[in-house]
């Protein structure tokens, strides 16, 4: 079987695996769909999303094994998989089932090993209904004979000194080396080497420092010889196992206890072990620095995921625990600055690069940094390992552009037909996706390559109809314009745009691009152009950022300092000291582009917000780095390292430093904003805690929810999770606990110093005050406000937090707020109208709502919200009179969408329905299926549900609704329906823990024992 994989026919592409039932690892499903996987990957020049679950990879196989099939075909090829050793398959679920019954035209498999098939393979599949073509092999009698006397020695074995070492590699499924069982044994290494080189030769093999048993026959034999008595020996690996996690997982933690003790747990299915194992965060932290990124440690929890949910019924704990470590994972690597990997890869450890790249969990953020990883790597002449990058890009926006990049690099060098490939494989993911930049960028390669015809045509599709504004697409059209001899089209763009601001940021794209083309006359002319229009803005702000950018432009030394003169000079009617950022960055690069790095750091310094000094200091050190000053740049790197220097901008300098060659300096800032990056605060841990505190008040556990909400340090989020608690007790609940809760969110409140995060916080409190019948106290805070739109604003809240308590109290809320508006009507500002109309809405005053709406230059926003209130209290055609009266077509569709939701959840599924196909535009209709869904489940139809909830486009949106319904289950009886929805939210969503609510409903001890876990977490 080897030599044919090895050495197949010309015409003939082979596909294999061979199992190996003596290494764990090697011998089960996960091996066998990673590797195979892999191979047809690397056949069709394709990808797939880098971390996908095990649930998902049998399906991405067959249509994978159907695409290499039709390939082949296309080529008069044959497409052959093979595997070998089928009876040494050591998982649950059994490779053969794997294998599809069907083939498509052109492919055959070939397999080996013993004749009756495993259990779990289909009657139907010609493995057990016979059709398969079937060879009986005739055993080699040197095989035969070899074996034998392996045998004899293998017996010797058991009542020899070696017994021990035989036990032990069997034990542990192979992946020991000659020093873990020194270790294990008490031994030397010397003496193991020695017993397993000599007397012990034909027994063992040896396969990168590893020893496992020669042949699977004889780890067959051995372990029924042992029999029970192997359990000793698994103990003594545990013990191992426990004395590193004891160490905390130290430097020294041998490779296996890393790699290959989870595959012998999976083997024992030893989910308790295992989930211990691939949860512990030391082992993790030791696991990244091994391989230098998260990639195997979050493999190795999906696999226990996989093992977990193969329990009937699984294990929900278990569950919740992998979840965790799953989004701590991602969490931390999703803040990974995207330019890192690259980072490294210049320096020249392109194994680290990967492994922070693919560890990368967000599939958006994965596929920018391997897209820039993978053009690195060609500009540094390694293109063939630069399209293996690019291949694993799952983004197909990030997969077009890498593709691209990797086109014109191919075609710089003069590899046309290699680069004519790049092409199409760029346009295979774009033809996909409707990306305006990803068709500009693809014009400019196939200009590269002389398909000018193409390229027009690409232009084409990258033009948006109606564009006449300022875009990050408009700069890289006209840029892209100019560079395939376009100039009509550029100046068409261009002078289709009024702002003369504007305007000059895409003259100085078209120079720019004009003068790395080598076209100098016109690049001078269009920036006379740019320069004249710069001193026209009208907006002194704007009038110095053009004029930077003219300088930034220009060719010349003298023609940038006389610009950036004029720059200067206009700065000083710059006084709003709201602008002071953009002009000061604008001054900055004005000084950098003319070398003066003293003037350049000095405005960099008169910048008030850190990160955004920072970000312009790294400009400075970059370009001192650059033009010889060491002592300032090392110095300004130096500052930034200790500094509160945003991780990105780190891993920004780094990079430039890294490419000037100033390795030691680049490895230290990469290593800072690495280690940033990975301790600092992400919102998912103030997730976690706001779910888990959902989950707990909707048990009544307000004690543990209150504890839970104490936890968190940044006051916004602590302000928010505490008003949850504060809404859920309710106007009847503890007062004591209600005035202790508002107590906590004042002081939260009072740490809040960014405006608009402290208005939308103390509405919500205000909100939460009232609806807890604390009326004394929300017209305290309702008097702090200065008279204003503000306070008006909060009497509205407080009249529809009050409605449902105490009517004439709310009436009385509204009628305050309407005469607040009243007299500040004349100051000429915007009145908040929509919002008291609203409050008169909810109070039951419509006709008085509907005054004050008019009252307002735009009623839609409160005719949507008077909607939407009429739908869910089951006044349809109310709702639809209120409809037909909004005349804004954005407004009236967002409004169908808000109207269609409630109807639903008010139970008229027809009316929701009816509503819901009149909504044109797509990414409004998740609201209307979420109302849906929730009515169709309640009406005991999950199948219906399923698909409505398949309908919601946002992700996390979705996995709130599975949870939503899982509960409904969970009331309806349908505890497996329940337990399948819940476990696809704790196993699959980035943000998990919205199933919290729904484990509570189905589990509540085990959402107490979370808790616990939690608490102990947080010390």
């Amino acid at each position: 079987m080897s030599t044919f994989a090895l050495n197949p026919p010309a015409d003939v592409q082979v596909v294999s695996f061979f199992i190996t039932g003596r290494l764990n690892g090697q011998n089960d499903q996960t091996a066998f769909l990673d590797n195979v996987l892999e191979q047809l990957l690397s056949l069709l020049h394709q990808d797939v999303p880098e971390l996908l679950t095990e649930a998902t990879k049998h399906a991405h196989l067959l249509r994978l094994l159907d695409a290499a099939a039709a390939q082949c075909h296309s080529r008069s090829e044959s497409l052959v998989l093979v595997v070998d050793g089928l009876d040494e398959d050591a998982g649950g679920h059994s490779i053969a089932s794997l294998l599809p019954a069907r083939l498509p035209e052109g492919m055959r498999i070939v397999v080996a090993g013993r004749p009756n098939p495993p259990a779990d393979v289909p009657d139907d599949h010609p493995l057990r209904c016979g059709t398969a073509e079937i060879r009986t092999l005739t055993p080699s009698p040197q095989a035969v004979a070899v074996r034998r006397e392996a045998e004899r020695e293998l017996k010797s074995l058991l009542h020899g000194p070696a017994r021990d070492l035989l036990g032990l590699i069997c034990a542990a499924g192979g992946g020991l080396t000659a020093a873990d069982l020194a270790e294990l044994t008490a031994t030397s290494s010397f003496e193991i080497e020695e017993h397993l080189h000599t007397a012990a030769g034909r027994s063992f093999s040896r396969r990168d420092e590893l020893y496992l048993l020669a042949h699977e026959e004889l780890r067959v034999t051995a372990l029924r010889m042992f029999g029970p008595r192997l359990a000793d020996h698994r103990e003594r690996l545990h013990a191992w196992a426990d004395g590193y996690h004891d160490q905390g997982w130290p430097e020294s933690t041998p490779d296996y206890l890393l790699h290959g003790y989870a595959a012998m747990l999976r083997s024992l299915t030893d989910t308790t072990r295992l989930v211990s194992l691939v949860i512990d965060r030391e082992r993790a932290a030791r696991l990244r620095h091994r391989t230098g990124g998260d990639a195997a440690a979050y493999s190795e929890i999906l696999s226990a995921q996989q093992l977990v949910l193969d329990h009937t019924p699984a294990d929900l704990l278990s569950t919740v625990k992998l979840a965790s470590a799953r989004g701590v994972l991602g969490a931390h690597n999703g803040h990974l600055p995207v330019k890192l990997p690259t980072v490294w890869e210049v320096l020249g450890e392109p194994q680290r690069a990967a492994a922070l790249a693919h560890g990368i969990v967000n599939e958006r953020t994965r596929s920018e940094a391997l897209a820039m990883l993978a053009k690195t790597t060609a500009e540094a002449g390694d293109l063939a390992r630069a399209e293996e990058t690019a291949d694993s890009v799952s983004d197909l926006s990030y997969r077009a552009q890498a593709f691209t990049d990797l086109t014109l690099i191919a075609a710089s060098a003069g590899d046309h037909q290699h680069a004519d490939l790049l092409l199409t494989r760029a346009r295979a993911a774009a033809d996909q996706i409707d990306d305006a930049r990803a068709s500009i960028h693809l014009a400019r390669a196939a200009h590269s390559l002389g398909h000018r015809d193409q390229a027009s045509a690409l232009l084409d599709s990258g033009e948006l109809p109606d564009r006449d504004d300022l875009s990050l697409v408009t700069v890289e059209l006209v840029a892209c314009a100019e560079a395939v001899g376009d100039s009509r089209r550029a100046a068409r763009i261009i002078w289709a745009i009024p702002d003369k601001y504007e305007q000059v940021i895409l003259l100085c794209a078209l120079a720019d691009e004009a003068f790395r083309q080598g076209r100098t006359e016109r690049a001078t002319t269009v920036l006379d152009i740019a320069e004249v229009l710069a001193l026209q803005v009208d907006n002194q702000v704007e009038r110095v950022c053009a004029l930077s950018k003219v300088c930034q432009t220009a060719n010349s030394r003298d023609r940038s300092t006389a610009v950036a003169d004029a720059a200067f000079a206009e700065a000083r009617f710059v006084d709003d000291e709201f602008e002071d950022t953009p002009t000061l960055a604008a001054l900055v690069d004005c000084a950098l582009a003319c070398g003066d790095l003293q003037r350049a750091e000095s405005n960099a310094r008169m910048i008030t917000r850190p990160s955004e000094t920072a970000e312009e200091l790294v400009k400075v050190a970059g370009l001192a780095l650059e033009m010889g000053d060491r002592s300032r740049g090392e110095t300004l790197a130096a500052e930034l390292m200790t500094s509160h220097a945003p991780k990105d901008t780190l891993a920004e300098l780094a990079l430039r430093v890294a490419q000037l060659g100033e390795h030691p300096l680049a490895r230290k800032l990469a290593e800072r904003s690495e280690a940033i990056s990975r301790n600092g605060p992400t919102p998912y841990f103030d997730h976690v805690a706001a779910d888990l505190t959902s989950a707990l008040c909707s048990l009544g556990w307000y004690e543990e929810a209150e504890t839970v909400a104490h936890t968190v340090v940044s006051p916004d989020a602590s302000a928010e999770i505490l008003t949850t608690v504060l809404s859920s007790v309710g106007p009847t609940g503890d007062r004591d606990r209600v005035f202790r809760l508002a107590d906590a969110i004042e002081v939260a409140l009072s740490r809040l110093t960014v405006e608009h995060v402290h208005e939308r916080a103390s509405q919500a409190y205000l909100t939460a005050v009232t609806a807890a019948a604390e009326f004394s106290r929300a017209t305290t805070i309702i008097d702090a406000y200065p008279r204003g739109r503000a306070r008006a604003i909060a009497i509205a809240i407080a009249a529809v937090a009050a409605a449902p308590i105490d009517l004439q109290l709310a009436i009385r809320f509204a009628e305050r707020a309407e005469a607040d508006v009243h007299q500040l009507s004349r100051t000429g500002h915007y009145m908040p109208y929509s919002d008291i109309a609203i409050a008169y809405d909810v109070v039951g005053l419509t006709d008085r709502a509907m005054e004050i709406a008019d009252r307002q230059g735009d009623r839609d926003p409160a005719l949507r919200t008077m909607a939407t209130n009429a739908a869910r209290k089951g006044e349809l055609d109310q709702a639809r009179r209120l409809l037909e009266l909004i005349t804004d077509r954005y407004t009236h569709q967002s409004a169908l969408a808000d109207v269609a939701a409630a109807a639903a959840m008010a139970g008229s599924i027809k009316e929701a329905e009816f509503l819901a196909a009149q909504i044109e535009a797509e990414y409004r209709r998740d609201e209307p299926a979420t109302g849906l869904a929730i009515a169709v489940a309640k009406a005991g139809e999950f199948s219906r549900a399923r698909q409505y909830a398949d309908m919601v486009k946002d992700k996390d949106h979705r996995f709130v609704l599975l949870g939503d319904v899982a509960m409904v289950a969970a009331d309806a009886g349908e505890n497996t329906m329940a337990r399948q929805l819940l476990q696809e939210v704790l196993t699959t969503a980035d943000r998990w823990s919205r199933g919290l609510k729904a484990l509570g409903k189905l589990e509540p001890d085990t959402l107490r024992a979370f808790y616990r876990l939690y608490r102990e977490a947080q010390g």
